[in-house]
């Protein structure tokens, strides 16, 4: 069979389609063109939305933003009757959050803008951590203790774990946010550098910087 006899059932088929095309009504004349749009635009969607994963797939456009509050922030409260001091760390908490959300919902507004995941300490770790501190303290405090006669023993470990403890203390913020481009990140955050400067003047300590992948080569020099 040659190429006539290809072209000949696309016309017969190609015929009978404007045949029926004439023939229906307006409703269903739109009514199709409503269901090829919806699956133009799936497809065409589908396209633009595997274009941006492979642009964000080398995560050259993800920043991590670590936020660490003061201790009387981020300190869990123990008694049922908060004091007055209590409060007003309540309230600069509270105030860090609210001054974040509102730079979250300026940046979401921009050109580039992908997403934002916030990972926040649990309450459950920070008691954990706070006890297992102090059990070692405890525990190093009377070793010192039988071995070492005086005050001064005690007040220089004292000084030791306070240095550990601040070493050792974790973030209370892990922020995570996508662009589509470095670009649009620098622009952006010009636009919430007010919004960043009232949440340093909280005390909150901000260490911002670009989510890299390292690859280590030394699987390929085994396999070699």
């Amino acid at each position: 069979m040659g190429l006539e006899g290809f072209a000949y059932p696309i016309q017969q088929r190609l015929r009978s389609f404007i045949e029926c095309y004439r023939s229906i009504s307006l409703y269903h004349r739109n009514l199709g063109f409503f269901c090829v749009g919806i699956l133009g635009g799936s497809i065409w969607g589908s396209y633009e939305r595997r274009g941006r994963d492979a642009a964000n797939a080398d995560c050259s456009a993800v920043r991590l933003t670590f936020y660490d509050l003061p201790a009387a922030l981020s300190q869990p409260q123990q008694d049922s009757r908060p004091s007055n001091r209590e409060r007003t760390d309540r309230q600069r908490k509270r105030a860090f959050e609210n001054l974040w959300e509102e730079a979250a919902r300026l940046l979401q507004r921009q050109p580039g803008y992908t997403y934002t995941q916030m990972f926040r300490r649990a309450l459950v770790d920070e008691v954990v951590e706070n006890a297992e501190q102090s059990n070692m303290v405890d525990a190093k405090q009377q070793r010192h203790r039988v071995g070492r006669k005086g005050v001064s023993a005690g007040i220089q470990f004292s000084n030791e774990s306070e240095g550990a403890k601040r070493e050792q203390q974790s973030v209370d913020y892990v922020e995570l946010r996508v662009w589509e481009s470095e670009e649009s990140r620098s622009k952006a955050d010009m636009l919430q550098t007010p919004l960043v400067q009232k949440i340093q003047e909280l005390g909150v300590k901000m260490d911002a910087g670009l989510y890299r992948r390292v690859f280590d080569d030394a699987l390929v020099r085994l396999i070699q």
